[in-house]
């Protein structure tokens, strides 16, 4: 009978070898005798939590389709170790089969649920980052920007502190739909409370800018001791943006970035307030350990 259990074998056998291998790379890292040079902590980049979620999104994908991959002789090898494999074949065989559908089906499903899912929040990171690019511009007028802003159960996509005020930016990234002849709908219509593309129309990303602009603003006064105003703001990359109505969240597709806080910005902050706010946002977002020698924080050096 321990023939039957060759199959397993050969098949767990090289899984668990190459688990084994990992582990050992894994504490051979961390034990180096070796540490980063960087001695303090990195600030957030755009996106930063969105790259984190897709990250564990993509060892997911990749834990499904090793799945899929093992199911068939996996089963099939359960099916010969059964001892009552050799007294009801058919059954058993039928049994098996069944049951390798139902799970690779099952694991399809989850597959393609986080796959969709990766897509969506791939659009939503390149945005973020493509915006971020578009803002780091403003450090050439004297303006500070801080990417993916963290707070207890939210992220503010960017922060920009200059002259003419503190802005909470929120980022939206929306897929252009083709039409028929195949081409692209690039138009968005806002009139102060709703954004209506061409097919649908949303108000929640309106009501978020301004949610997290009101957060924003909170912290800021408790962190500074001093009432702030904050002002939302929304970016659309790639869509025209045209206005039916005053009022409103500010829009703007995210071009011609420095221009357009000079003329929305209603605010006349000085330079000493200017510095207090911009040390508060970096302590929040300086908190990305280097991880190039392990999980462990750099040390700083003597």
């Amino acid at each position: 009978m321990t023939w039957m259990f060759w199959p397993l074998a050969l098949l767990m056998g090289p899984m668990f070898l190459a688990i084994g291998l990992v582990y050992f790379l894994a504490v051979r890292h961390r034990r180096a005798p070796k540490r980063s040079p960087l001695t303090r902590d990195l600030l957030r980049s755009p996106g930063e939590h969105l790259r984190a979620q897709i990250e564990k999104l993509d060892l997911d994908l990749g834990g499904y389709l090793a799945t899929i991959i093992a199911l068939p002789p996996l089963l099939y090898s359960l099916y010969l170790a059964n001892p009552d494999t050799a007294r009801s074949p058919t059954t058993n065989l039928i049994i098996a089969i069944i049951s390798g559908f139902v799970s690779v089906a099952y694991v399809l499903f989850k597959m393609t649920r986080t796959f969709f899912l990766r897509r969506r929040l791939r659009l939503g990171y390149e945005a973020e980052v493509a915006v971020g690019q578009e803002l780091n511009q403003l450090l050439r007028d004297q303006y500070w920007v801080f990417h993916d802003v963290p707070f207890e159960r939210f992220n503010i996509d960017h922060v920009v502190v200059g002259r003419s005020g503190v802005f909470a930016v929120e980022t939206k990234g929306r897929a252009k739909p083709l039409s028929k002849d195949g081409k692209v709908s690039w138009e968005v219509n806002y009139d102060g409370k709703r954004l209506q593309f061409p097919g649908w129309s949303e108000a929640a990303p309106i009501q978020q800018a301004q949610r997290q602009a009101d957060a924003l603003r909170n912290w800021l006064t408790a962190a500074v001791g001093e009432a702030l105003p904050v002002q939302p703001v929304l970016v659309l990359p790639g869509w025209y943006i045209k206005r039916t109505a005053a009022g409103g969240v500010p829009l703007f597709n995210g071009t011609h970035p420095s221009r357009f806080f000079r003329d929305i910005g209603k605010a006349q902050l000085p330079n000493t307030l200017i510095q207090r706010i911009a040390h508060q946002l970096e302590q929040k977002c300086r908190n990305i350990a280097p991880k190039a020698y392990g999980q462990q924080r750099a040390k700083k050096l003597t």
